[in-house]
């Protein structure tokens, strides 16, 4: 069992297992975060070099001693404490997802929330319900009558709701640059990811441009984003697999040093940051 240093969580509710590899590998590498799974690996490792020691089955547990699971990620933070880093099949599932966690907050208090999403999601783009800080004050009004409705201050942060329950953040990618360069048109993860990877490997998009423009018959209802990703995970980080490359880039200096510059430039880094504070 992992020694939590409180019985509390700051949760991180994403849109699917691609952003999950993302804020994998920015709370281990940007945040200094430590994978649990790394420490009881390590623990049931040692048993099993003790003879006198019975096997035991590995499990994860949170601070109230329940399992993490259903595609859940838990860190440690630097100072001890659980961060819980929650994939949710799609942003259509994320609104009911903080909901429903919100009302275990009495049992199973929430340091501080992060609900992650693409850019395009803010305004219903691409075919996605609407998520928006109007939208997530509404839906808190209706079930917390404490709760005073709208951010204080410049950034989309809603303020604690009471004792049990911390800030609320909005955060969502996008880059700077759009639909230049060889950069995706979308508003989304896959234009942050690419356009620091540009930034650092100047020749890479631009080979992938040319080699999407040269295939015959490419598929009518394309996402150019997922195209131009997934071509620059082909061509260079096929080792690691996809989510191995979203996770692996923050590992990268020079990329993560694009990637915060990136999310400094749209404002997204104060906002983690911010959220993050009490992690």
């Amino acid at each position: 069992m992992i020694p939590w240093k409180e019985k509390s969580e700051a949760l991180i509710l994403c849109e699917g297992y691609q952003d999950r590899a993302f804020w994998a590998g920015c709370l281990v590498s940007a945040f200094r975060a430590q994978d649990a799974r790394d420490i009881v690996t390590s623990v049931e490792s040692a048993r099993s070099d003790t003879p006198n020691l019975p096997a035991r089955k590995k499990r994860l547990s949170d601070p109230w001693d329940k399992p993490v699971e259903g595609g859940a990620y838990a860190f440690i933070s630097p100072a001890g404490k659980y961060i819980r880093l929650n994939p949710c099949n799609g942003s259509a599932n994320i609104l009911p997802a903080l909901q429903s966690r919100l009302k275990l907050a009495e049992q199973r208090p929430l340091r501080s929330v992060i609900v992650s999403v693409d850019e395009d999601t803010l305004d219903g783009g691409g075919g996605h319900p609407p998520i928006t800080m109007q939208g997530i004050s509404e839906s808190l009004a209706k079930n917390f009558a404490e709760f005073g409705g709208s951010p204080e201050g410049e950034l989309p942060i809603l303020p604690s709701i009471n004792a049990n329950i911390g800030p609320i953040a909005l955060v969502h990618w996008k880059s700077a640059v759009r639909g230049k360069n060889g950069l995706p048109e979308k508003a989304c993860l896959e234009q942050l990811v690419c356009s620091a990877v540009g930034k650092v490997y100047s020749d890479r998009l631009p080979t992938i441009t040319t080699w999407l423009a040269s295939r015959k018959d490419p598929p009518a209802e394309a996402q150019q984003e997922k195209e131009i990703a997934l071509s620059l995970v082909a061509g260079w980080h096929a080792h690691q697999g996809v989510e191995g490359f979203y996770r692996a880039i923050w590992a990268d200096r020079l990329i993560r040093e694009a990637l915060i510059a990136e999310l400094q430039h749209s404002g997204q880094w104060k906002v983690i940051q911010s959220a993050l504070d009490d992690a």
